[in-house]
C-alpha cells in the first residue's frame, strides 16, 4: 500500500478510516458540498504556495506513475532542489 499525505493524515485521525478507504471504499460516503469546499480551499492554498515560492518544482500528479514520481523526487533532491511541490516518497519498511 502506498501512503499519500492524505492517507497519512487520515490514519493519524482514525486508523479504521484508512483501512476502510483502502479496502472497502464503497462503504464510505461521497464528499458533500462542505468537504468539496475544503478541497477547493486546499487547492487555492497550494496555488498561493507556488506563487510565494516560485523557484519550486512541482511533481505533476496526472502525468506519471507512482514510481516515476518517486524517482523524479529523488533526482530533484540529488540536484539540490530546495523546493519540491508534491514530492513523492516510498519507504519499504512502513
Amino acid at each position: 500500500m502506498f501512503l499519500s499525505k492524505s492517507r497519512y493524515i487520515r490514519a493519524l485521525q482514525c486508523v479504521k478510516s484508512l483501512w476502510l478507504k483502502t479496502y472497502k471504499s464503497e462503504v464510505l460516503d461521497t464528499p458533500n458540498e462542505n468537504v468539496l469546499a475544503k478541497f477547493s480551499t486546499g487547492d487555492k492554498v497550494g496555488e498561493l504556495a507556488y506563487s510565494l515560492f516560485s523557484k519550486g518544482v512541482k511533481i505533476e500528479f496526472e502525468s506519471s506513475t507512482f514510481e516515476e514520481k518517486c524517482q523524479l523526487t529523488k533526482d530533484l533532491i540529488n540536484q539540490d532542489q530546495e523546493i519540491i511541490y508534491e514530492a513523492t516518497f516510498f519507504i519499504e519498511a512502513l
